[in-house]
């Protein structure tokens, strides 16, 4: 649970930047114009809920929507309203039963296999049939309150037992989503609306988890107009303990509050979640007491501003899209490829749901044409750490590739609309060969390094002072030290100086050893901290020089320590890697700014033959000057290949 003061910054910085209509109308032009540009094809049928029809007659009603331009006037409505939820397996299974719901449509929704009111995979449980039935007419129930007509929900109108009708939708779940008059979001299952938070025993059951898979990210962002089924019975402002603050939540869920659920639009379910982080802050300051629940409120609460500043307020592009689908949940590793095909802009391709995962992988950046080419993407961005164990299909044989069922560490400069990443590899040409190996053809810059592996830091100045006696021919020397950590962040030193200069950014998901094989699957996000104030000083002073003898001067200042084979202090338990930085030779034709980074990849091997990629390096304008300023050894490469 937060203190006080982390409570009122979150509080004042909602207050300071109220809901943006601005930048609203500004992602909505976004949008509008991937729309265009991706050229989203229809199903070819689309089955629809007759919301009206259903609650009047007590049975779940399909109808055909008509696809044509008219649709509106053939319907008499604006259009139907998609729903983006998160739970439906029970649903997908009642609605292959013939007896599930009245289907009038040219192709039917039930598994005409299944004996009628039999088969299913389960055994035999009427109740359970009419509890999901009444759960859908339930929804259909809020939706008429809300003014929507005709629902489109995928576990009751998509066949799901139909393998070419479920590859079929998933190729145009984008249209379905884009083309919608509205998207409903339910934060969990469709029958049980909930707050954003919940209370008591079951508050981790009820969590919201709509913000944590990996579908409604795509859903959200093509959606023309978002709304949520949310409960907001009681309000919670005013509370005074954390005791009260319970009760209430959990009174949403009893009568007569339980029938206060309410559709809601975007900019009030912003305020509701301002209210809640408010009345959270208030009870805190009234209680002082630590309370079982807060610390998932909360965590609920930060989930959904999240998602709010980056997702609401801006149109994603794929970089993003590939961010979020990394690390969010899924049911099926295949699905975080399929949940964002219409943001890459792919048609007429799914992935399999849990097999050929790798060859999904590769064909998914293959056909990437948005922003920057896929493949380029795949080869400059890592993992942020190896795959869980337990997900062996998840492992990759090719290192050039990232798994998407890791965490992933992409360059912010990656992100922007034109990225830095599509500029510098423009002229490289990127393919994937029958070996699977990918070749770089074009103008490539290599600097060699030899990492040092020290576990103490007190260890790093003893190494550094030996180290900055070498000669400067070959490379870069760098001191890695892991430090007392049990997590992810580890120092990384440049060595010749007194490391207080950062030059950028080291991105290892996996570090390789030439002799023992591969070490403990780990994270290496490190910092090269090369440079002291005075060579910093120097760099500057040479870089403004005018006459050839003060550049003369100190260019020998600013010589480098190289890469050669370090026998150091014996005491010392060293661990020594080489390695070779490889980034496009057209990097060093741009001028850099303090918030632009090279991106580059760190590879093992000889580089006349397929090398192997251990990870990204990500560095700043200052390795950016060393470079152009010839102050490191540089060589030029017009052809790599990676395993």
């Amino acid at each position: 649970m937060p203190n006080l003061l982390e409570l009122d910054q979150w509080r004042t910085t909602m207050e300071l930047y109220p809901w943006q209509e601005e930048q609203m109308e500004q992602r909505d032009r976004s949008r509008e114009k991937f729309l265009e540009r991706a050229g989203l094809d229809p199903p070819a049928f689309l089955r629809v809920i007759d919301c009206q029809h259903s609650v009047s007659e007590g049975a779940v009603v399909l109808i055909d929507w008509d696809l044509s331009p008219d649709t509106a006037c053939i319907h008499g409505a604006g259009g139907y309203t998609a729903i983006s939820h998160t739970y439906g397996m029970e649903v997908y299974e009642v609605f292959d039963c013939v007896c599930a719901a009245k289907c009038f449509c040219i192709k039917q929704r039930a598994n005409p296999s299944k004996t009628h009111c039999e088969g299913h995979s389960w055994d035999p449980n009427p109740l359970l049939q009419k509890s999901k039935i009444l759960d859908i007419l339930t929804m259909c129930h809020h939706l008429l309150q809300g003014g929507c007509l005709y629902a489109w929900h995928d576990g009751v109108c998509i066949a799901q037992f139909d393998k070419e009708e479920v590859s079929h939708f998933i190729q145009h779940i984008g249209w379905i989503y884009a083309h919608a008059q509205d998207t409903v979001i339910f934060l969990h299952y469709i029958g049980q609306p909930m707050a954003p938070i919940a209370a008591g025993p079951r508050a981790i059951d009820l969590v919201s988890r709509w913000q944590t898979r990996v579908w409604t990210f795509q859903e959200a962002a093509l959606s023309k107009r978002r709304r949520f089924c949310v409960r907001n019975g009681l309000h919670l402002l005013g509370c005074r303990s954390w005791a009260e603050f319970e009760l209430k939540l959990a009174l949403m869920y009893e009568p007569p509050y339980s029938n206060a659920i309410t559709i809601m639009d975007e900019k009030e379910f912003y305020n509701y979640i301002l209210e809640l982080l408010l009345a959270m802050r208030d009870v805190k300051r009234a209680d002082g007491e630590e309370w079982p629940n807060s610390t998932v409120w909360f965590g609920c609460i930060c989930s959904w501003l999240s998602l709010i500043s980056t997702s609401f307020f801006s149109f994603p592009n794929i970089v993003l899209a590939l961010e979020q689908c990394s690390r969010r949940e899924s049911k099926h590793e295949g699905d975080r490829i399929n949940s964002i095909l219409a943001l890459a802009g792919i048609q007429g391709y799914d992935a399999p749901k849990d097999e050929k995962l790798e060859e999904s992988t590769i064909q998914f950046f293959r056909s990437l044409k948005a922003h920057i080419k896929g493949l380029a993407l795949a080869l400059f961005t890592t993992n942020s750490h190896a795959p869980p164990a337990y997900a062996a299909s998840c492992v990759f044989s090719h290192t050039w590739l990232p798994c998407l069922s890791g965490p992933l560490m992409i360059c912010i400069s990656h992100l922007e609309e034109e990225g830095l990443l599509g500029i510098c590899t423009n002229d490289i040409e990127f393919e994937v060969l029958e070996d699977g190996n990918l070749e770089l053809t074009g103008l490539l810059s290599c600097v060699h390094v030899q990492c040092h592996v020290v576990q103490k830091e007190e260890d790093v100045n003893s190494l550094s002072e030996d180290i900055r006696q070498c000669s400067c021919e070959d490379g870069l020397n760098v001191v890695i030290c892991t430090g007392n950590y049990n997590y992810v962040y580890y120092k990384a030193f440049l060595a010749g100086g007194n490391l207080d200069v950062s030059l950028g950014e080291l991105l290892l998901p996996k570090l390789c050893r030439a002799d023992d094989g591969e070490m403990e699957d780990c994270v290496w996000r490190t910092y090269f901290k090369g440079l002291s104030t005075e060579r910093w000083q120097d760099l500057q002073a040479f870089s403004a020089s005018k006459d050839e003898e003060s550049r003369t001067f100190y260019l020998n200042r600013l010589k480098l320590p190289s890469v050669q084979h370090f026998c150091g202090n014996p005491n010392i338990n060293l661990l020594s890697f080489c390695a070779s930085l490889i980034l496009p030779a057209k990097v060093l034709e741009l001028d850099f700014n303090d918030f632009l980074l090279v991106p580059s990849i760190v590879v093992q091997g000889d580089l006349s033959k397929p090398v192997v990629k251990l990870g990204c390096f990500h560095g700043n304008k200052a390795f950016h000057d060393i470079l152009r300023q010839q102050l490191a050894p540089c060589t030029t490469l017009t052809h790599l290949l990676i395993r």
